[in-house]
């Protein structure tokens, strides 16, 4: 996560009818595959999901992402239940580990386990009980590049350039060189120079 500016928060409200009280801030809401998740959901579903969490949506594959999370004035009970909320179905998930490796892409692919436990279970809590909340990328005032999953792990030329760049923003050698402070500025000086474009900038 790389942040250009300071984030504004409470500018955007994508929740209609309910009460216009912001309850949270999230980066946005991403919709998987049905064909890639579907199935490890269903494994959810069959185990009794619904018994430890009855807000459980047994068809949707959308979820937040939770890079950015703001938690707002007065949200202390939501977020405490989510809390409460999570830490109960982590353990369930981990009482029925035997169980859920019955599923492929469960057991080899301990991100969604942690994906489904943590970011489906926020949205459909939010879904739910309709609490008012914001999706920040809607905001055209917020500029940030976030890498999510696992490319920012198995990209070489990302790991590459994330590596170059942190470096450089601390460099006074790079500073000097391309006669700058501003991150954005020296990010440019070295793509100039060769360096993989891994951000987009045209915002």
């Amino acid at each position: 996560m790389f942040l250009f500016k300071h984030l504004r928060f409470g500018s955007i409200f994508d929740t209609k009818d309910t009460t216009n009280d912001l309850v949270i801030s999230v980066e946005e809401f991403d919709k998987s595959p049905h064909d890639m998740v579907l199935p490890s959901l269903t494994h959810f579903i069959n185990r009794g999901i619904k018994h430890v969490v009855p807000e459980w949506d047994t068809f949707s594959t959308r979820s937040c992402n939770t890079g950015i999370v703001k938690w707002h004035d007065g949200s202390e009970s939501f977020r405490n239940f989510y809390i409460e909320t999570y830490m109960r179905l982590r353990t369930w998930y981990m009482d029925n580990i035997n169980y859920m490796n019955q599923n492929n892409l469960l057991a080899t692919n301990r991100s969604i386990s942690s994906h489904f436990i943590c970011e489906h279970l926020l949205y459909n809590l939010i879904k739910f009980y309709r609490k008012d909340y914001e999706t920040l990328y809607k905001n055209n005032l917020n500029f940030y590049s976030h890498w999510k999953g696992h490319k920012k792990f198995t990209d070489d030329r990302l790991k590459s350039g994330i590596h170059i760049l942190a470096n450089a923003i601390s460099s006074q050698e790079y500073k000097a060189k391309y006669l700058t402070n501003s991150p954005i500025s020296i990010y440019r000086g070295l793509v100039k120079d060769g360096m993989f474009p891994f951000f987009n900038l045209d915002t």
